[in-house]
């Protein structure tokens, strides 16, 4: 049936209006008249094209903002409308899964929408999701629920800038800082090959802390795809804010100067409160914005800076290639006018003005120019010329003079820096001063050079004064701290310690960083390498600081380290802080005195100055070398509230948080400092060592390459590595770096050790042993050998336990250590030896049996064991046995009761010994893996010599 014939049928409009609410689907009422199937889906599909257009020209306020109870997406908790339009709506849910608020934009009536509309949505998601930039509302999934295509997006908590214009405009410079974010996130989006096409005030949402978001892309344009979505003479956008271009419906054109245009429209709404063009009608105000040239945002609000304005009416352009090239070199215009610089975009003259109405409408112009006299069309031109060479004139000089003054304003809030050693604050002004040089006098050249001298200068002694306070180091390399104090004193007017002070107390005294530089010489007298030297910088100190000289003398009396009332009246009438503390540090430093009285002395300088830095650093220092890394921490916590960016604070913090074993609140602390210090390879180490004792392998494991190639013959890390592959259970790789390690330092004890620890933990127990003894060298202690004559006879090689056991009898068989003379005893009794050695073991035996119960301890059961280990060897089985059942039986787990097998089987009592062995061998694990230690090869050898022994008799 034609389409006209179905308008005409009233039976067919009420199946339509049916459809349009919502009482009949398509689909339904498709099956009940398949006649009418194509007809009908047209109509629909006319009525929502036609719905879709009528919401760019007049958007649907939503009613409620109650979500529809048809409305289910998995995952997803709807909560509320937040909008809607003709073709779909937004919704706030709560994303379980993340436990986030989300929004969620749909299709309306998805069972009939278009399959242009299904494209349309789709490109919208599609267009967000190309631009990932923090001015643009994110999208994080895009699918279909029961039909109905939705996307879900960042939820902005705040309000759209429509509705904060309701309240009137915005100050011009936070407008431009508002449409500067945007134009930076227009261009990114331009990069990614979008354009937007409907920016306006109600797409712009500001976040509760007022920055602005980009939304809506529901009219976007991909570069990725053809426009066949928007048929050519189609209007596309929101009238009062679109371009000539989308006006005339000329899509060939829009492009990215249409965003630039919508850009300079909402900007011209910030600073007014309303749009550039408004009239009764859309048609109106379409033939406004095709054919009327937009009001100077000045011109309706009086404060608006003419430079902003300009840059607004430049957007605003008709012809699109009149605006700017770019929306970045929007942004860039508006930084300039944001920072006080001069704008790309000038004020229109009459002349520019009139040209561009020319260029739009030549036929017209060309009458105006006729009718215009020559002579006064020239005088014009001149005048005109005139006044602008004297703005543009008048404009540098304004800006010069601003420039001056700022660059000056920054000089100045250096120099207070440096008085106060701030250098990082004063490399900073300092720095931004100098960006600004090169459009002022040189008259600034000579503070700008001076000042970042001194700077430079402060920074470095700082960075003597904070390296000596390393706890990490284990010494202090005072020698290298003297040199370098040297040199930086070389570099204003010291030519040698014990020279004339003169010229050198004047220069110091000229300086701005006058009292850092005497605090500088206070802490050299602390690491000079003589008296005489030190002698001289302090009379240095004192000629330069004059009004504290006799003060300076009197808290050189030690009478301030023994007399509390003493030490209280020299603070009672110290100097101020920060010329008196540095003094006082350095009379503790040299003084030698117990612990009490030094932390005494400290404590009391650090109340006379809670907020010193090094004061505060100094007690934390020192605490932890007392061993008293509780307290310290409080202290290292002031140091650090005082000077956050010192990256030695975080250093020893961490260093005091790692020994009370809070490794995560360390580890923190540690990358602080590589933050601050990133070539300090020493923090990075510690970092390691903490991240392995706290378990942190795999973290490890992952910081360690940029490391190693810094340092690769640096043993420290090979062993860290090793313990961490081996942790994470990657035995080869460990048992690599261990090698490496080993073979960088092939005697040195910890390396050996925890490399043969790792290959008896794989069961490499020969190799072990091979290692080990290669290790050995000479002049080695007993500690060092440890278990390895029990490791050849564990493994079999009698012969080698033979050697070492003779090489301890001759090295360490006159020792008088009870608990050395034990466990040498022992190894040299696990098999039977020469009459002329066992005198000497006995010797040994009779050195650990001597304690008794109170003075051994917990190691009074090994103590009779020997005992009863060396009566067995000497064949006073019954004496032997009365120890084994008694004190000596809960050492070495089955050893007690094999032995007493053995001596059963001496006796010939096999079934007594047959059950003995049994329930030594039936309680013990015996498997290879768990013979990891001398106690458990000591086992395995006496169940070795029982079954012999048994076997025998």
């Amino acid at each position: 049936m034609p389409e006209d014939s179905i308008l005409k049928d009233e039976s067919i409009l009420a199946i339509v209006d049916a459809i349009c609410e919502s009482k009949l689907t398509l689909e339904e009422a498709c099956i009940q008249h398949p006649h009418l199937a194509n007809g009908l889906k047209r109509y629909v599909r006319n009525i929502r094209k036609m719905e879709s257009e009528l919401d760019c020209w007049l958007p649907i306020h939503p009613q409620s903002n109650c979500p529809p109870p048809e409305l289910r997406i998995p995952g997803y908790e709807i909560l509320e409308l937040i909008g809607q339009g003709g073709m779909g709506a937004v919704y706030r849910a709560h994303q379980k899964s993340l436990n986030r608020s989300v929004a969620i934009k749909t299709l309306h009536a998805a069972s009939s929408a278009t399959t242009t509309e299904h494209a349309r949505f789709a490109r919208e998601a599609e267009a967000v999701a190309a631009v990932d930039h923090p001015g643009v509302v994110k999208v994080f999934e895009f699918g279909q629920c029961s039909g109905t295509p939705y996307f879900t997006m960042e939820y902005v908590l705040g309000s759209t800038l429509e509705a904060q214009l309701v309240k009137g405009p915005l100050p011009p410079r936070e407008a431009a800082l508002l449409v500067s974010q945007l134009a930076k996130a227009v261009h990114f989006a331009h990069q990614q090959g979008v354009i937007h096409r409907d920016i306006k005030p109600s797409n712009v949402l500001l976040t509760e802390t007022g920055e602005a978001k980009l939304s809506d892309f529901g009219l976007a344009r991909l570069s990725t795809h053809n426009d066949s979505l928007t048929q050519a003479g189609t209007a596309i956008g929101t009238p009062r804010y679109m371009s000539p271009e989308q006006a005339r419906g000329d899509t060939e054109c829009m492009g990215v100067s249409t965003d630039i245009y919508s850009l300079g429209a909402v900007l011209f709404a910030a600073l007014t409160s309303r749009p550039p063009f408004l009239a009764d009608s859309n048609a109106e105000t379409l033939s406004l914005v095709l054919h009327s040239e937009p009001v100077s945002p000045s011109v309706l609000v009086p404060q608006v800076p003419r430079e902003l304005s300009a840059i607004c009416i430049q957007c605003l352009r008709k012809l699109p290639n009149e605006r700017y090239v770019s929306a970045a070199h929007l942004a860039d215009d508006l930084d300039r006018f944001l920072n006080g610089r001069a704008t790309i975009a000038q004020p229109d003259t009459i002349l520019s003005s009139f040209l561009r109405r020319a260029r739009r409408n030549p036929l017209r112009s060309l009458t105006v120019c006729m009718l215009l006299v020559a002579g006064i069309f020239i005088l014009a031109m001149q005048i005109q010329l005139a006044i602008d060479r004297s703005e543009w004139n008048t404009r540098k000089q304004e800006e010069a003079t601003r420039t001056a003054a700022r660059t000056e304003a920054l000089l100045n809030e250096a120099l207070v820096a440096l008085e106060s050693g701030n250098w990082r604050e004063a490399a900073r002004q300092t720095t931004n001063a100098q960006s600004l040089m090169n459009s002022v006098d040189s008259i600034f050249t000579k503070e700008f050079h001076s000042i970042s001298k001194w700077s430079k200068l402060g920074n470095e002694l700082e960075s003597v004064r904070l390296n000596a306070l390393d706890v990490g180091n284990e010494q202090l390399d005072l020698t290298r701290a003297h040199e370098v104090y040297l040199r930086l004193f070389q570099t204003i007017g010291l030519e040698k310690l014990g020279g004339d002070q003169s010229q050198l107390v004047s220069q110091i005294q000229a300086s701005p960083i006058a009292l850092t530089l005497v605090g500088a010489l206070d802490h050299w007298s602390t690491c000079a390498p003589s008296k005489e030297n030190v002698r001289w910088l302090e009379e240095l100190a004192m000629a330069i600081n004059t009004s504290a000289r006799d003060w300076r003398i009197a808290a050189r009396s030690p009478t301030i380290f023994e007399e509390h009332s003493a030490l209280d009246q020299l603070l009672e009438s110290a100097p101020p802080s920060s010329s008196a503390v540095p003094y006082l540090m350095s009379i503790e430093a040299r003084q030698v005195c117990s612990e009490q009285s030094r932390l005494r002395f400290l404590k009391a300088v650090q109340r006379f100055a809670p907020h010193d830095f090094w004061i505060n650093l100094r007690i934390a220092n020192t605490l932890m070398y007392f061993g008293k890394p509780q307290e310290a921490i409080g202290y290292y916590r002031a140091a650090e509230a005082i000077r956050s960016d010192a990256s030695i604070v975080h250093n020893n913090l961490a260093v005091g948080l790692s020994t009370l074993k809070y490794y995560d609140d360390a580890i923190a602390h540690f990358k602080r400092a590589i933050a601050l210090e990133p070539d300090m390879e020493s923090i990075r180490v510690r970092l390691l060592e903490t991240l392995s004792e706290a378990g942190r392998h795999a973290e490890l494991l992952e910081q360690l390459p940029r490391l190693r190639e810094r340092l690769p013959r640096d043993v420290n890390l090979l062993s860290l590595q090793g313990k961490s592959c081996e942790a994470i259970g990657d035995v080869q790789s460990a048992l690599i770096a261990h090698a490496a390690a080993q073979e960088i330092e092939p005697f040195s004890k910890r390396v050996n050790r925890e490399y043969r620890n790792c290959l008896i933990r794989d069961n490499q127990h020969s190799r072990a042993s091979q290692v080990w003894e290669n290790a050995l060298g000479d002049g080695y202690q007993h500690a060092d050998c440890y278990g390895l004559a029990e490791l050849c006879l564990f493994l079999g090689n009698t012969t080698a336990y033979e050697q070492h056991r003779q090489a301890l009898l001759d090295r360490f068989g006159s020792t008088t250590n009870p608990y050395e003379a034990e466990r040498i005893a022992r190894a040299c009794l696990v098999l039977p030896c020469s009459p002329h050695d066992l005198t000497v073991i006995e010797s040994l035996a009779n050195h650990a049996t001597k304690l008794n119960k109170q003075s051994a301890g917990g190691t009074y059961p090994h103590f009779q064991f020997v005992k009863a280990l060396l009566l067995f060897r000497q064949s006073a089985h019954a004496q032997a046995e009365a120890i084994l059942v008694g004190d000596a039986a809960p050492v070495l787990g089955p050893v007690p009761k094999l032995l007493r097998s053995m001596i059963a089987a001496q006796q010939k009592a096999s079934e007594r010994s047959r059950s003995l062995f049994d329930e030594a061998v039936a309680n013990y694990d015996w498997s290879i893996e768990k013979a990891r230690d001398q106690d458990a090869w000591i086992c395995h050898i006496f169940k070795h010599q029982a079954e012999s022994w048994i076997s025998l008799r």
